[in-house]
């Protein structure tokens, strides 16, 4: 027999035991991210889609949360969506917006929470929710909960 190709087999192997090891320990450090830490992830998908807003997540309820703060565009366009709801291409927007974020964490989240909530709370009152997105949709609108 020639050395060669035990060689090669034995070099396979090792690349592919290594690419094996490399994702299951990617997928125990996902599974293991502290509330905080799933927070500051959240806080970077959303920055990317919208400025101007506090991120927090809550694990027991899987829910990330968006607060538009006081004085940003985001806060002024809610408040302006609010004001007058005939608007479409604002609230397309913000819904866009959401859907996007939702669909990106979603595959970030440890895998038992891929199905994380994420909510857009009211500037005016944030007892209240305006949207709320789950993996890659919007699954509550207030306009539509409002008309029924």
């Amino acid at each position: 027999m020639k050395p060669y190709p035990i060689s090669i087999v034995g070099l396979i192997a090792i690349i592919v035991i290594a690419f094996v090891g490399l994702q299951s320990f990617n997928v125990y450090k996902r599974n293991n991210l502290t509330q905080q830490e799933i927070a500051d992830i959240g806080a970077t998908v959303v920055d990317e889609h919208m400025s101007g807003c506090d991120v927090s997540y809550s694990k027991e309820a899987n829910q990330l949360t968006i607060n538009a703060s006081e004085g940003s565009a985001l806060y002024d366009k809610l408040i302006d969506i609010l004001d007058d709801q005939d608007s479409p291409s604002e609230l397309k927007t913000v819904k866009n917006s959401l859907e996007k974020i939702s669909a990106e964490l979603s595959p970030k989240m440890p895998t038992s929470l891929k199905d994380v909530n994420i909510v857009l709370l009211n500037p005016l009152n944030s007892n209240l929710d305006l949207y709320i997105a789950s993996e890659g949709e919007v699954t509550y609108d207030y306009i539509k909960e409002n008309d029924d």
